[in-house]
């Protein structure tokens, strides 16, 4: 957008003058405050007023620089690392990059002279019929639990209850109904 001359009068005295209320700006520049509020409402207007100040801000920033030098001379450190990241002789962030082994073996260029083809069939060993599913087990372990229970409940032993037992504890509770299912097929 391209400033008329009231309106690159305005940019350059509120750009230079920020304690300056707009009021007091459109009495100097001779323009009513409400010329200034629509201009401020205008997009292009807004860009062009921030081009304006960039440019007195870039004018302006020697001398800033300057200031911290003299700062940073007398020990503020802050003012010495200021002065150092603006000269790009302070980084902050480090940016590593890792690539993974299979990253690395993709991005390769890498040409394969000879190779074997090896059909995947032959490399498969075979699974035997006989090996139960986790599933498989765990019902043939309820099946044998319920038929032990149903044993003992007919020779009048009580059931080992509920959790895990010792092996001892389960052996001598397996020969006691044994024991006592053999006392009763022989009365």
């Amino acid at each position: 957008m391209h400033l008329n001359k009231k309106q690159a009068e305005f940019a350059q005295i509120y750009v230079n003058n920020p304690d300056l209320t707009l009021v007091d700006i459109s009495k100097e520049i001779g323009v009513h405050r409400n010329t200034i509020t629509n201009w401020l409402n205008d997009k292009e207007f807004v860009e062009s007023l921030y081009s304006t100040y960039m440019k007195s801000f870039g004018a302006k920033l020697p001398s800033v620089l300057q200031a911290m030098y003299k700062e940073a001379v007398n020990g503020n450190v802050q003012a010495g690392r200021l002065i150092l990241e603006h000269s790009g002789k302070l980084v902050k962030n480090v940016e590593i990059k890792v690539d993974s082994p299979f990253e690395r073996f993709l991005s390769a260029d890498k040409k394969i002279d000879n190779a074997n083809i090896i059909d995947a069939e032959d490399e498969i060993p075979e699974i035997p019929a006989n090996i139960l599913s986790e599933k498989e087990i765990l019902n043939k372990q309820k099946s044998d639990s319920k038929k032990l229970i149903s044993r003992a409940k007919k020779v009048g032993l009580k059931p080992l209850g509920r959790g895990r037992h010792t092996k001892t504890k389960r052996k001598e509770w397996l020969l006691k109904l044994e024991k006592l299912e053999a006392e009763s097929v022989e009365s």
